[in-house]
């Protein structure tokens, strides 16, 4: 017994300890009233409920949602209806604690709320001397007497509590809160006694600006809009319903903004997604499109196989175990009776949601607007203020300029792009004067960064979206390609193609995405993503297009095996623009003479330009140069003609280069040479070695042999790339060129040597360069070498150099380019139009049907061949597709004439041979884009805001045709604003 009474001494002892040292005990202990009493009568606390029938349940929830703190108060979450996320308000019930504690909680709740919900919400502080309550929303406001500027709240029971008081309420508050010069409002209410020691002494309207209350005054110019503390991620907003994460794991003070984001994209219907077939019973079945009509809230999961209904899983219950919500309803035996079960009567879950999802939908329906009623003039001031910010947006947008400045306070010289475009738009433009900046409310100048991004977000989605409208259900192929930006961030930019309604090619930018790593897995993921943001499905796709590394055209893990392992149709197009310039550096460096030759080529072009003085030099000397020919009449003048240049680097890794290098010291040869002897003469002693070594190279019939026959050789490649960089290029035609190309290389083979040493000695009788006698011997090797082989001039001329060179350049074209590379491609080519469809094979035509197993059913390929015949024959016979040069001319002109529908299938064959990607240029030119847009000065720019300014930069001429009032709409859908 004295054991026991030792142990119980002990315990005494250790509660006693926890309880001085203010430490929590793990254990809970029923408070007493002293400590934390319940706020007196809960029925008495919820007495400003405007719904009298809501009074219960209100004072329900606010019994099961009160949790004792450790410091002794309660906080409570005020919510009415059933749904987890229907939060009101914010109570906190102050205890016995000291005063100090007191406003220490007030503090705390407030910026809580304010931060939370302002201003989107109006918000009223109420407090007695045993509670303190923060409302959030409107829907607890009750009758109130605005008499002599004070407010008394009324017992709900009384009759006079209609909508024209709480109006008058709201007016006043929002016309002090104008006038406030501080970051709150404040009106005075009167003392009211419900029967108990129950007093209110203030309420506090919150006019935007985030703080504590009885913050220090702010300057009146202040930028005081809405902004959320909590930005959503753009990669979480999936458009497969099977990979979403549900509504409910999201923050409650974004859920909103999660469903807006939802709502905006619409419900996942992949309509022409090639759906898998289950084993059901004795039958293979799957999804099938037609089930899309007459059910917008029916969605379809390619990652799951699975549909799912859009309006339960923005608006259902949280605990709802319906298939259509949890984990999606596969079963496709008896798919339209299901549907109907979840759809039910008119009180079913389901209609439940879709009424919350149209109510939802329409703003001017919600109880904040229905508060705010009559005020047409607001809103017509609004939405000049809005629709000034728009127009700037889009100008800054189209031209790929910045929005913000360093500084942007009022007293800054250079207030950022935005705000001084504003600033003039409104000194030239007296009605966008009279609502912007300091006309405006401080609480709604639609001038803060949130509403930029906001409005930059709205351009690009309705960009976006007019991309995929004009894609429809049509096959696409797709352009990938990565590139390191300014900020040291790996960024993969996707491009789609396809043919549209009029049957042209048309290359749209769809993306650009961070990725972390390059390795084909991750690649795959990235496009994935995309994919399900944008409501694509690989089952659509019918080509990629890659340049040449191993992460993308690998064979057993490149990122084009792993599409081909989803889609046998996606076939592999290496970037034929890519393969040239392989084509080209091969040459340029495995002939010796020929390596040799761009060595010094780059010493020449780096000794010119090494300094600001040397290219100071060559300028003023091509500049002479220029006038004493067009005073001699020896060129003409004209626009865009003679102008200043420099000379150019050759560069494996750009196209073109090592054209525009030959190309340009050739034109400015005697001002390079000009440029040398300065360089020898007034230059340092290393300096002069060089250039003296240069001058000499450079005034050999070597050096200018080599120079004239690489500008011929490789002006045949640059015209070949220039037009396989073509957008509206198809592969039928780059196909042909590269015939061309290799017809014309023959050609020079067999009878361009007179013809070349007539040019390089006319070049060399120009520039007073020696001539060296054909006929005349020299050594291979050096002079002092014994036994090094004799060879005349012409033997190595045109032997070791000519058709050393030309018979390489034919060898890697027919090795990158063979005349059969690829079955798919041999097939293609039979569908030229040229000399009258002389290429067409029915054959192989059928081989190519055969190829896409899921753009032709068995019964569409056992009548191909008939229509394939018929359709050449009428075609041939038809004037109109007399003249008719290439594949992409000729899917033109099916569409004018209509013979598209005439003929289906052969369309069809048509249509997927023009998808076929030729080059990557397009997704070269985002890079382009993007150095623009992300600069040194811009290097912090977040990955989504640089997609979007991109989306509208690159598709400008898609973004311009979109009218003000969808991206408006689209930005007022984004958010809960004031004003509509």
């Amino acid at each position: 017994m004295s054991y026991n009474n030792y142990l119980i001494s002990i315990l005494i002892i250790i509660i006693t300890l926890y309880d001085l040292l203010n430490i929590p005990i793990a254990f809970s202990i029923k408070p007493d009233t002293e400590l934390g009493h319940k706020c007196l009568s809960y029925s008495d606390k919820t007495f400003n409920s405007i719904y009298n029938q809501t009074r219960e349940t209100v004072v329900e929830h606010l019994i099961n949602n009160t949790l004792l703190s450790p410091r002794g108060r309660y906080s409570m979450a005020i919510k009415m209806g059933d749904d987890d996320d229907c939060v009101y308000g914010h109570a906190l019930c102050r205890g016995d604690v000291s005063d100090d504690e007191c406003n220490k909680c007030v503090n705390i709740s407030s910026n809580t709320l304010i931060n939370t919900h302002c201003p989107d919400s109006r918000s009223a502080v109420i407090w007695d001397v045993s509670c303190m309550v923060k409302y959030s929303d409107v829907f607890f406001f009750t009758k109130i007497d605005t008499s002599d500027n004070n407010i008394t709240m009324h017992d709900p029971t009384d009759s006079y509590w209609g909508s024209q008081a709480v109006d008058d309420y709201l007016k006043t508050l929002i016309e002090v809160a104008f006038k406030s010069p501080i970051m709150f409002a404040k009106g005075s209410i009167k003392e009211y006694d419900l029967g108990m020691l129950t007093y209110l002494h203030g309420v506090v309207q919150c006019t935007g600006k985030r703080g504590s209350i009885g913050s220090s005054s702010v300057p009146q110019n202040l930028n005081v809009e809405e902004n959320n503390t909590l930005e959503i991620n753009q990669d979480e907003i999936l458009s497969d319903p099977g990979l979403r994460r549900p509504i409910t794991s999201f923050d409650v003070n974004i859920r909103d903004q999660i469903r807006r984001e939802y709502i905006c994209r619409g419900p996942c219907q992949p309509i022409g997604h090639n759906y898998p077939k289950k084993k059901m019973g004795e039958d293979n079945r799957s999804f099938r499109d037609v089930w899309f009509e007459g059910r917008p809230w029916l969605e379809y999961s390619i990652a799951k196989d699975a549909a799912f209904c859009f309006y339960c899983y923005l608006f259902g219950k949280s605990n709802m175990d319906d298939s259509f919500v949890k984990s999606g309803f596969v079963n496709w035996r008896r798919a339209t009776v299901k549907f109907a079960d979840h759809v039910g009567n008119v009180s079913s879950w389901h209609n439940r949601a879709r009424e919350l999802f149209d109510n939802f939908q329409n703003q001017r329906q919600s109880v904040t607007r229905a508060f705010t009623t009559g005020k047409e003039v607001m809103d017509d001031q609004y939405r000049k203020r809005l629709t000034a910010s728009l127009q700037v947006v889009r100008f800054l947008l189209r031209q790929g300029l910045p929005f913000r400045g360093d500084d942007e306070g009022s007293t800054s010289l250079n207030q950022g792009n935005f705000l001084e475009l504003l600033d003039w738009l409104s000194a030239n433009n007296e009605e966008v004067a009279k609502v912007v900046r300091t006309n405006a409310p401080g609480n709604a100048q639609m001038i803060s960064p949130n509403i930029q991004k906001q409005l930059t977000n709205a351009c690009a989605i309705e960009t976006t979206i007019s991309i995929l409208s004009d894609l429809g259900d049509r096959p696409f192929s797709v352009m990938v390609d990565e590139s390191r930006d300014c900020s040291v961030k790996e960024q993969m930019a996707i491009n789609i193609r396809f043919v549209d309604r009029r049957g042209y090619i048309i290359e749209r930018f769809l993306a650009i995405v961070h990725v972390r790593e390059t390795t084909s897995a991750c690649l795959k993921e990235a496009l994935d993503l995309i994919f399900s943001i944008h409501g694509l499905s690989i089952s659509r796709l019918r080509g990629q297009g890659y340049d040449g590394a191993s992460n993308m055209r690998g064979e057993f893990n490149g990122l084009k095996t792993l599409v081909l392992r989803e889609n046998s149709s996606a076939h592999y197009i290496h970037c034929f623009a890519h393969q040239l310039q392989l084509v080209v550096i091969s040459v340029c460096q495995v002939n010796r003479w020929i390596d040799d030759f761009f060595a010094y080529t780059s010493m020449i072009v780096n000794a010119c330009g090494s300094s600001c003085k040397r290219s100071d030099i060559l300028r003023q000397a091509e500049h002479d140069r220029l006038v004493g020919l067009l005073e001699s009449m020896e060129i003409s003048s004209g626009t865009g003609l003679n102008q200043a240049t420099s000379l150019c680097r050759p560069c494996d890794t750009r196209w073109g280069t090592h054209y525009t290098t030959i190309c340009r010291l050739m034109d400015m040869w005697v001002s390079v040479l000009i440029v040398l002897q300065t360089i020898f003469d007034d230059g340092v002693v290393n300096a002069r070695a060089t250039s003296h070594s240069l001058i000499e190279k450079m005034e050999t019939y070597d050096f200018v042999f080599i120079m004239i026959l690489m500008r011929k050789l490789l002006g045949m490649t640059h015209a070949l790339s220039n037009i396989l960089q073509a957008k509206d290029q198809n592969i039928e035609n780059a196909i042909h060129q590269m015939r061309i190309v290799k017809e014309n290389l023959q050609e020079l083979r067999d009878s361009g040597w007179d013809i070349l040493c007539i040019e390089v000695n006319a070049f060399c009788e120009k520039n007073s360069i020696p001539i060296i006698d054909m006929e005349a011997g020299r050594r291979r090797g050096s002079r002092q070498l014994r036994g090094s082989e004799t060879v005349t001039n012409y033997h190595f001329f045109r032997v070791e150099i000519f058709y050393e060179v030309v018979d390489m350049l034919s060898q890697e074209m027919n090795n990158r380019f063979p005349e059969k590379s690829t079955e798919l491609l041999s097939c293609i080519s039979c569908l030229s139009p040229r000399l009258s469809f002389i290429s067409f094979d029915v054959e192989k035509l059928i081989h190519l049907a055969h190829q896409y197993p899921d753009d032709f059913t068995l019964t569409e390929l056992s009548f191909i061949r008939q229509e394939l015949q018929t359709y050449v024959q009428d075609l041939q016979k038809d004037v109109r597709f007399k003249d008719l040069d290439n594949l992409g001319d000729l899917g033109r002109k099916m569409v004018e004439t209509m013979k598209h529908k005439v003929f289906p299938l052969a369309y069809r064959l048509i249509e997927l041979a023009l998808v076929l990607p030729v080059a990557t240029t397009s997704v070269e030119r985002v890079f382009s884009a993007m150095k623009i847009l992300k600069t040194r000065l811009r290097n912090k720019m977040r990955d989504e805001w640089m997609n979007d300014c991109l989306v509208v930069y690159i598709e400008k001429e898609i973004f311009m045709t979109i009218d003000d009032e969808q991206i408006l709409q689209r930005f007022q859908n984004m958010d809960n604003r004031r004003c509509q």
